[in-house]
């Protein structure tokens, strides 16, 4: 999810500088109305961007949590394995309760892993909402469902026509 993220963002980053470009150039030839039109649409996309980086960010704290929760089950479980190699040399109350402790702390440490797996789990569903909510659909151009086999320029050809049916949007809008 993480590579198609970057992608997203790129794709996302790309989309605003062509936004930018033609803004400009539609104020250079007077045309303030479709200048403001485009720095309309290039706010939109920057403050998109800036959301997916958010995410991008959440992300991969998660990520380092659900591997600190990892390791750390890791050792409560290889510590529980001494402890009961130890209770059955020595058969002591205080290593069965110590055994018991760490079985404790194992099925903690597997709760702690389902809720980053779920919370990673929503921010990815989330992230295809969001994108989808910009009526720019980046799961039909296979960014955001896993498809890489699309080379650079088709999946360039593709933004291109979301963005023109978004301009197309905006300068009916702005007939209205």
């Amino acid at each position: 999810m993480k590579r198609h993220l970057n992608v997203a963002m790129n794709r996302y980053t790309k989309l605003r500088n062509e936004y930018f470009k033609k803004g400009s150039q539609a104020l250079e030839n007077g045309d303030t109305y479709m200048a403001k039109r485009f720095a309309e649409g290039y706010l939109r996309i920057d403050n998109l961007r800036k959301r997916l980086q958010r995410l991008s960010f959440i992300l991969d704290q998660l990520e380092l949590s659900r591997t600190e929760v990892g390791l750390f089950k890791d050792f409560a479980t290889a510590t529980q394995g001494i402890v009961k190699e130890l209770e059955s040399v020595l058969g002591s109350k205080e290593l069965a309760d110590l055994s018991t402790s760490m079985m404790r702390i194992i099925n903690m440490t597997e709760e702690m892993e389902e809720r980053i797996e779920l919370s990673m789990e929503t921010i990815e569903n989330a992230l295809e909402t969001q994108v989808e909510g910009e009526g720019l659909n980046l799961e039909k151009m296979g960014i955001l469902s896993g498809k890489t086999e699309e080379s650079e320029s088709d999946i360039d050809e593709k933004l291109e026509e979301e963005l023109n049916k978004v301009l197309d949007k905006m300068r009916e809008a702005g007939k209205e």
